[in-house]
């Protein structure tokens, strides 16, 4: 991967926080529920200390329905809190 992927910047937060004490789990299952059954899962980015729930959007942007979208996977999760983060290219922001 090169320092331009989504992943690179994920990987840079997820290795920053343990070292401050915080616990984080990586690219979390997370169960998606329907009436009791479970339709299937979705990969959450990042999960903090088993309680925060982090989406990464690599857009230069943040692509429309973002937020509505975190929204819907911590209703469907076990996770009460969330955060979203816009970490683009860096060369999206030098032109």
């Amino acid at each position: 991967m090169n320092a331009e992927t989504p992943h690179h910047s994920v990987n840079a937060l997820g290795s920053a926080l343990p070292s401050r004490e915080f616990t984080v789990s990586r690219e979390v299952l997370i169960k998606v529920p329907f009436h009791g059954h479970c339709l299937g899962y979705y990969k959450a980015d990042l999960v903090v200390n088993d309680c925060l729930l982090i989406e990464n959007k690599a857009a230069a942007t943040m692509p429309p329905g973002s937020k509505e979208q975190l929204i819907r996977n911590l209703m469907r999760s076990p996770y009460r809190l969330g955060l979203l983060f816009s970490l683009a290219p860096i060369r999206s922001f030098l032109g």
